[in-house]
């Protein structure tokens, strides 16, 4: 997990947060991906 998410979460309260890179989703996933598979 990213180290500043939870800061980021706590602070801002999104409905959702993704990670997209190191241990997320990875960068090529995301971009080829519709956005209702993202946020699904």
């Amino acid at each position: 997990m990213n180290s500043g998410l939870p800061n980021f979460v706590e602070h801002f309260h999104p409905e959702r947060s993704l990670v997209i890179g190191t241990n997320g989703i990875s960068l090529s996933d995301f971009f080829s991906a519709s956005v209702e598979d993202v946020i699904a």
